[in-house]
Protein backbone atom coordinates (compact mmCIF):
# COMPACT_ATOMS: atom_id res chain seq x y z
CA UNK A 1 0.00 0.00 0.00
CA UNK A 2 2.62 2.53 1.21
CA UNK A 3 4.43 1.49 -2.12
CA UNK A 4 1.84 1.95 -4.41
CA UNK A 5 0.82 5.53 -3.27
CA UNK A 6 4.63 6.78 -3.27
CA UNK A 7 4.28 6.18 -7.08
CA UNK A 8 1.42 7.61 -6.86
CA UNK A 9 2.56 10.73 -5.66
CA UNK A 10 6.20 10.06 -7.55
CA UNK A 11 4.24 10.38 -11.10
CA UNK A 12 2.38 13.06 -9.95
CA UNK A 13 4.98 15.17 -9.42
CA UNK A 14 6.56 13.71 -12.71
CA UNK A 15 3.10 14.96 -14.32
CA UNK A 16 4.14 18.46 -12.59
CA UNK A 17 7.65 18.81 -13.58
CA UNK A 18 6.36 18.10 -17.08
CA UNK A 19 3.56 20.50 -17.37
CA UNK A 20 6.22 23.55 -16.00
CA UNK A 21 8.66 22.35 -19.09
CA UNK A 22 5.85 22.95 -21.48
CA UNK A 23 6.14 26.60 -21.22
CA UNK A 24 9.15 27.19 -18.82
CA UNK A 25 11.81 25.81 -21.06
CA UNK A 26 14.68 23.14 -19.87
CA UNK A 27 14.80 21.75 -16.55
CA UNK A 28 16.87 24.01 -14.82
CA UNK A 29 16.29 27.20 -17.04
CA UNK A 30 17.36 30.91 -15.54
CA UNK A 31 14.71 32.09 -17.48
CA UNK A 32 11.84 33.56 -15.35
CA UNK A 33 9.03 31.87 -16.89
CA UNK A 34 5.93 31.36 -14.89
CA UNK A 35 4.76 27.43 -15.18
CA UNK A 36 1.15 26.95 -16.51
CA UNK A 37 -0.45 25.03 -13.34
CA UNK A 38 -2.91 22.40 -14.16
CA UNK A 39 -6.51 23.37 -13.52
CA UNK A 40 -6.56 20.19 -11.34
CA UNK A 41 -4.20 19.04 -8.74
CA UNK A 42 -2.06 16.41 -10.16
CA UNK A 43 -1.69 14.81 -6.59
CA UNK A 44 -5.43 14.97 -5.43
CA UNK A 45 -7.41 15.15 -8.54
CA UNK A 46 -9.43 18.01 -7.18
CA UNK A 47 -10.20 21.03 -9.09
CA UNK A 48 -7.94 24.22 -8.63
CA UNK A 49 -9.71 27.82 -7.76
CA UNK A 50 -10.03 29.74 -10.97
CA UNK A 51 -7.30 32.60 -9.52
CA UNK A 52 -6.98 35.91 -11.38
CA UNK A 53 -3.38 36.58 -12.24
CA UNK A 54 -4.08 40.41 -11.64
CA UNK A 55 -4.29 41.22 -7.94
CA UNK A 56 -7.45 43.02 -6.83
CA UNK A 57 -7.11 46.60 -4.96
CA UNK A 58 -10.30 47.13 -2.99
CA UNK A 59 -10.83 46.66 0.79
CA UNK A 60 -13.86 47.40 2.34
CA UNK A 61 -13.86 47.47 6.33
CA UNK A 62 -17.48 47.42 8.31
CA UNK A 63 -17.70 48.12 12.13
CA UNK A 64 -20.75 48.23 13.90
CA UNK A 65 -22.23 47.33 17.02
CA UNK A 66 -23.35 43.19 17.58
CA UNK A 67 -26.35 42.36 15.11
CA UNK A 68 -26.25 45.78 13.30
CA UNK A 69 -26.03 44.00 10.14
CA UNK A 70 -22.16 43.73 9.44
CA UNK A 71 -22.28 40.29 8.34
CA UNK A 72 -25.02 40.37 6.24
CA UNK A 73 -23.45 43.39 4.27
CA UNK A 74 -19.87 42.23 3.94
CA UNK A 75 -21.28 39.43 2.36
CA UNK A 76 -23.94 41.05 -0.06
CA UNK A 77 -21.08 43.47 -0.87
CA UNK A 78 -18.48 40.16 -1.41
CA UNK A 79 -20.63 38.46 -3.44
CA UNK A 80 -21.36 41.63 -6.11
CA UNK A 81 -17.42 42.15 -5.97
CA UNK A 82 -16.69 38.71 -6.57
CA UNK A 83 -14.65 38.82 -3.69
CA UNK A 84 -13.68 37.50 0.02
CA UNK A 85 -14.98 37.95 3.52
CA UNK A 86 -12.58 38.05 6.43
CA UNK A 87 -14.58 37.45 9.91
CA UNK A 88 -12.71 38.37 12.37
CA UNK A 89 -14.05 36.64 14.91
CA UNK A 90 -12.75 33.60 13.86
CA UNK A 91 -9.40 34.68 14.91
CA UNK A 92 -9.92 35.35 18.72
CA UNK A 93 -12.95 32.46 18.88
CA UNK A 94 -9.94 29.85 18.35
CA UNK A 95 -7.97 31.37 21.45
CA UNK A 96 -8.32 29.53 24.60
CA UNK A 97 -5.58 30.93 26.42
CA UNK A 98 -7.22 32.68 29.83
CA UNK A 99 -4.52 35.81 29.60
CA UNK A 100 -5.75 36.67 26.31
CA UNK A 101 -6.68 40.25 26.22
CA UNK A 102 -10.55 40.08 25.06
CA UNK A 103 -12.20 43.27 24.43
CA UNK A 104 -8.97 45.27 24.91
CA UNK A 105 -7.46 47.95 22.45
CA UNK A 106 -4.45 45.07 22.37
CA UNK A 107 -6.74 42.38 20.96
CA UNK A 108 -7.73 44.90 17.70
CA UNK A 109 -4.08 45.19 16.95
CA UNK A 110 -3.18 41.62 17.22
CA UNK A 111 -7.09 41.13 14.92
CA UNK A 112 -5.60 43.74 12.67
CA UNK A 113 -2.34 42.10 12.13
CA UNK A 114 -4.06 38.80 10.85
CA UNK A 115 -6.60 40.48 8.85
CA UNK A 116 -3.52 42.43 6.82
CA UNK A 117 -2.03 39.40 6.46
CA UNK A 118 -4.77 36.95 5.19
CA UNK A 119 -5.87 40.52 3.20
CA UNK A 120 -2.83 40.63 1.06
CA UNK A 121 -3.28 36.49 0.09
CA UNK A 122 -7.12 37.15 -1.08
CA UNK A 123 -5.83 40.32 -3.09
CA UNK A 124 -3.13 39.01 -4.56
CA UNK A 125 -5.76 35.98 -5.33
CA UNK A 126 -7.86 38.81 -7.50
CA UNK A 127 -10.06 39.23 -4.98
CA UNK A 128 -11.74 42.40 -3.47
CA UNK A 129 -11.60 41.87 0.40
CA UNK A 130 -14.73 43.13 3.19
CA UNK A 131 -13.91 42.90 6.36
CA UNK A 132 -16.31 42.29 9.13
CA UNK A 133 -15.52 43.23 13.04
CA UNK A 134 -16.43 45.46 15.95
CA UNK A 135 -13.53 48.35 15.10
CA UNK A 136 -12.96 51.26 17.26
CA UNK A 137 -10.99 53.90 15.66
CA UNK A 138 -7.59 53.19 16.95
CA UNK A 139 -8.40 49.56 15.70
CA UNK A 140 -9.42 50.52 12.18
CA UNK A 141 -6.60 53.20 11.76
CA UNK A 142 -3.56 50.54 12.55
CA UNK A 143 -5.72 48.17 9.93
CA UNK A 144 -5.80 50.65 7.27
CA UNK A 145 -2.16 51.77 8.19
CA UNK A 146 -0.90 47.74 7.83
CA UNK A 147 -3.11 47.37 4.19
CA UNK A 148 -1.67 50.56 2.84
CA UNK A 149 2.37 49.45 3.87
CA UNK A 150 1.60 46.75 1.58
CA UNK A 151 -0.19 48.36 -1.10
CA UNK A 152 -0.22 52.13 -1.16
CA UNK A 153 -2.54 52.56 -4.05
CA UNK A 154 -4.91 49.91 -2.53
CA UNK A 155 -8.49 51.48 -2.69
CA UNK A 156 -9.85 51.14 1.46
CA UNK A 157 -13.79 52.09 2.21
CA UNK A 158 -14.46 52.35 5.76
CA UNK A 159 -17.82 52.05 6.91
CA UNK A 160 -19.54 52.77 10.53
CA UNK A 161 -22.85 50.85 10.53
CA UNK A 162 -25.36 51.88 13.29
CA UNK A 163 -29.07 51.84 13.31
CA UNK A 164 -31.37 52.99 16.20
CA UNK A 165 -31.21 50.62 19.22
CA UNK A 166 -34.51 48.57 18.89
CA UNK A 167 -34.02 47.75 15.46
CA UNK A 168 -30.39 46.85 16.38
CA UNK A 169 -31.80 44.39 19.37
CA UNK A 170 -34.05 43.33 17.22
CA UNK A 171 -32.16 42.31 14.20
CA UNK A 172 -29.71 40.59 17.37
CA UNK A 173 -32.39 38.65 18.63
CA UNK A 174 -33.38 37.03 14.72
CA UNK A 175 -29.86 35.73 14.65
CA UNK A 176 -29.34 31.88 16.51
CA UNK A 177 -29.23 31.74 19.75
CA UNK A 178 -25.35 31.39 20.01
CA UNK A 179 -24.66 34.46 17.95
CA UNK A 180 -26.68 36.52 20.33
CA UNK A 181 -25.12 39.19 22.00
CA UNK A 182 -28.03 40.36 23.85
CA UNK A 183 -27.32 43.28 26.67
CA UNK A 184 -23.69 43.78 24.82
CA UNK A 185 -25.65 45.03 21.99
CA UNK A 186 -26.64 48.17 24.23
CA UNK A 187 -22.61 48.30 25.72
CA UNK A 188 -21.42 48.26 22.39
CA UNK A 189 -22.89 50.67 20.18
CA UNK A 190 -22.95 53.06 23.01
CA UNK A 191 -19.00 52.44 22.96
CA UNK A 192 -18.79 52.99 19.09
CA UNK A 193 -21.20 56.24 19.48
CA UNK A 194 -19.18 58.01 21.59
CA UNK A 195 -15.83 57.33 19.45
CA UNK A 196 -13.83 60.01 17.38
CA UNK A 197 -13.86 58.31 14.16
CA UNK A 198 -11.19 59.40 11.38
CA UNK A 199 -12.77 61.91 8.26
CA UNK A 200 -12.17 58.97 6.21
CA UNK A 201 -15.09 56.86 8.10
CA UNK A 202 -18.52 56.67 6.89
CA UNK A 203 -21.03 56.39 9.55
CA UNK A 204 -23.99 55.26 7.52
CA UNK A 205 -27.77 54.73 9.83
CA UNK A 206 -29.17 51.26 8.25
CA UNK A 207 -32.92 51.76 10.10
CA UNK A 208 -34.35 51.67 7.04
CA UNK A 209 -32.77 50.43 4.33
CA UNK A 210 -32.60 47.36 2.58
CA UNK A 211 -29.44 45.18 2.28
CA UNK A 212 -29.21 46.42 -1.82
CA UNK A 213 -29.86 49.41 -0.93
CA UNK A 214 -26.98 50.06 1.76
CA UNK A 215 -24.49 48.26 -0.58
CA UNK A 216 -25.41 50.96 -3.54
CA UNK A 217 -24.48 53.28 -0.89
CA UNK A 218 -21.29 51.94 0.13
CA UNK A 219 -20.38 52.09 -3.67
CA UNK A 220 -21.60 55.57 -4.22
CA UNK A 221 -17.88 56.81 -3.69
Amino acid sequence: MVDATFKSVARGMHAAKEEMLTVGGHEGSTFHHYPRIPNHCVFCGMDRPNISSEPANRVLICTGACGVGKSTTTRAWAKKHHGAIIDCDFFTEWIYDPEFPHWQPEEETFVASLTAKVARHYLDAGMPVAIDNVWHAAGLEKLETLLRKQRPNLRVTMIHLQCTLPENQRRDHERVPGDRMNERVAIVRKELDEEAWPPQVRTIDTTHLSVSELIAVIDEE
